[in-house]
């Protein structure tokens, strides 16, 4: 998503040379264009592969299976493609690197807010939560919480009552736990 404010200058700061090779026919704008974009497809997946393989297994993320480090790979290197095409678009739409510099947070902004990330869908009022349907970074995000939280086990906590008395209890342990879903030493949250 982020990748978007390295690629919002591209076409700014090259729009002069490019106007004069277009005019003298030294290549066509398809062939700039495609140039462009394939070059820095090929640095975004690059990029987004060396972060997620440095900061995975430093972090402790989910290594159940030997898929989950390249769903996640997967996940970052289409984020930062989708990122640098916004990118594009924007280095495509203004002629001044100023206003487009000022405009690209105003395309991540709605993107981080109306994901899920930061307020639950649910409790959006209908039209944005309607929107939050066309973002891609939610798409992402669930991408990355299925990867992450892969249980197999069904939730069996039906009884509110039956886990409030767990959670109350003096010793929680995940042997004597309500709910199996999820549920190991590592998992286990002692609350209060």
């Amino acid at each position: 998503l982020f990748g978007l404010m390295g690629v919002v200058n591209v076409f700014i700061g090259e729009r002069p040379v490019f106007l004069r090779e277009a005019r003298d026919r030294t290549y066509t704008t398809l062939a700039f264009y495609i140039s462009k974009v394939v070059v820095d497809m090929t640095m975004q997946c690059f990029f987004g592969a060396a972060i997620v393989l440095i900061c995975y297994f430093i972090v402790g993320l989910n290594v159940d299976h030997a898929y989950n480090p390249f769903y996640t790979i997967l996940t970052m290197m289409l984020v930062a493609n989708v990122g640098s095409s916004v990118g594009f678009i924007i280095s495509a739409k203004f002629s001044s690197i100023n206003t487009a510099l000022a405009f690209a947070p105003a395309t991540i902004m709605p993107q981080v807010l109306l994901s899920g990330f930061m307020i639950d869908i649910e409790s959006m009022i209908p039209p944005f939560n309607f929107l939050s349907y066309g973002i891609f970074f939610k798409y992402a995000w669930q991408a990355a919480v299925f990867n992450e939280y892969d249980c197999k086990e069904t939730l069996e906590c039906d009884d509110l009552q039956e886990i409030m008395q767990w959670v109350n209890q003096g010793s929680k342990t995940c042997n004597n736990s309500p709910c199996k879903f999820c549920c190991d030493d590592d998992e286990l949250v002692k609350i209060v």
